[in-house]
């Protein structure tokens, strides 16, 4: 990556600092940002409440699970919020003032992205040895342009302890590590990893997101001794499957990506996907081509999954993962956010073209699923005209004791005796009155089951937004 200098009148900084850690002073004669982060247990564990604050201050609140450091994708939630300041602000120099779980990614992605950073000895405890936790920090304390002291002595020196390489050129505070720097190089802003595809694939991606939505596809891998992911990225993926005991691989060409995913200990081959398949014959017995086929023309598609077959093994398994085309999420939410999609492909269409490069479809998510495509009217599912009736006009209610009618039930009523004719009379009102209420109910139900069935009909209809985002088709290589 070339590097140039830029001479500025006043240092830009973004500073990412932990509420209630080290009392970081700003720094004179230095513009500065800062991003702080807030441990709050009444946090959502994957989710960041997001608040940006008069005097250049966002304050991030992190549920606690993520303070100690790991190495797990979903502590990076709140990279999309650090790389969104990256992209606003445009320091000349990122500083992670007190590393933790939630801010350890920050210093791999703000190097990888070409930003110098400085960052301060961990405050929290050191992963154990041979951990990947330790992996993890290793990678970034070898990417750091600089690092400073905690303060804590304890802290120190067991840093110093950890990593010998790095302890002499510990810097003994801020302005110290920032003196080491000058002349300070930057990236020219005309480079394309400062505003192109690099910060998506680093930052607008949600690492944790991904994570999750991949996890139920690992089973489709169990058995297999040997798995290639295509396009592999920053190689989440690749983690759920050594998380599994899977032993896998993956190629990928961007090479700021094959950094990041080499720097968490993943064999990663820096190629073409479509070249290396080329020269993979029969070698796996999985591969997992995960939204890759988007990115290519119809004769791409074609040739990647010939190339798939190739390198295949008898009996092996390749699984391909894809936009959904009847995911009305998808359409409107996803798909084009990425710059290199250029188009959606149906999966009935993607499983027709492994049919005909000989291999056998074993699993289609929209089989699978048990979705129904449901016709929609043109017009709406209740009759408009059709109001809700109204009740029945007054009726005189049926009344006890009945008006005697004639001297005869005049005199039969001073005894308490009813007529006949006056029974007669008063089972008249009363069949007529039950009839009245009989018909309206009657009426009423009818609009009831027009109305439920027009909630059906809407929400049979709307499920197809509950359809999953991605389409998932997996076929097998006859032994």
């Amino acid at each position: 990556m070339a590097m140039t200098v830029v001479p500025r009148p006043v240092l830009r900084l973004l500073r990412v600092v932990e509420e209630g850690g080290f009392d970081s002073a700003p720094v004179r004669g230095v513009d500065e940002r800062r991003v702080v982060l807030r441990f709050d247990a009444d946090a959502d564990e994957f989710a960041v409440g997001d608040c940006r604050l008069d005097g250049g201050v966002r304050r991030l609140s992190v549920h606690p699970r993520w303070r100690g450091l790991g190495a797990d994708f979903q502590q990076q939630l709140a990279n999309r919020h650090f790389t969104d300041e990256l992209l606003v602000y445009r320091p000349d120099v990122i500083v992670i003032d007190g590393v933790t779980g939630a801010s350890l990614d920050m210093v791999r992605v703000g190097a990888l992205l070409g930003y110098p950073v400085l960052m301060r000895v961990p405050g929290v405890a050191l992963p154990p040895a041979g951990s990947r936790a330790r992996l993890w920090l290793a990678d970034v304390v070898a990417l750091a342009s600089g690092i400073y002291v905690n303060g804590d002595e304890a802290a120190d020196a067991a840093f110093r302890e950890t990593f010998p390489a790095r302890a002499p050129a510990l810097a003994a505070s801020l302005e110290q590590a920032l003196q080491a720097l000058q002349p300070l190089p930057v990236v020219a802003s005309s480079d394309s990893t400062v505003s192109g595809y690099a910060h998506y694939a680093f930052g607008l991606r949600d690492h944790g997101l991904l994570y999750r939505m991949q996890l139920p596809l690992a089973r489709h891998f169990d058995g297999c001794s040997e798995v290639l992911e295509v396009a592999c990225g920053t190689a989440v993926f690749l983690d759920i499957l050594r998380q599994r005991g899977i032993a896998a691989r993956g190629v990928e060409r961007d090479s700021a990506s094959v950094r990041y995913a080499r720097g968490l200990g993943f064999d990663i081959e820096e190629a073409d996907a479509l070249d290396y398949l080329a020269g993979a014959g029969g070698r796996f017995d999985g591969i997992y081509c995960s939204h890759f086929v988007e990115h290519l023309d119809t004769a791409g598609v074609d040739r990647l999954i010939s190339l798939i077959a190739h390198a295949l093994r008898p009996g092996g398994v390749a699984v391909f993962v894809f936009p959904d085309p009847e995911s009305i999420r998808s359409q409107l939410l996803g798909f084009w956010r990425d710059p290199e999609h250029v188009r959606f492909y149906h999966p009935d269409l993607i499983e027709l073209m492994c049919r005909g490069h000989g291999l056998d479809p074993e699993f289609h998510s929209h089989r699978a699923d048990g979705r129904e495509v449901v016709p929609f009217a043109w017009q709406p599912p209740l009759n408009a005209a059709a109001a809700v009736p109204n009740p029945p006009a007054a009726l005189p209610s049926p009344a006890f004791p009945v008006e005697p009618a004639g001297r005869m039930e005049r005199m039969l009523r001073r005894f308490g005796i009813i007529s006949p004719a006056a029974l007669r009379r008063l089972e008249n009102a009363f069949t007529k009155h039950v009839a009245v209420q009989h018909e309206y109910t009657a009426r009423l139900q009818s609009r009831v089951d027009e109305l439920e069935g027009a909630v059906r009909s809407l929400w049979a209809v709307n499920q197809t937004w509950a359809w999953d985002d991605n389409a998932v088709i997996r076929v097998r290589k006859p032994a």
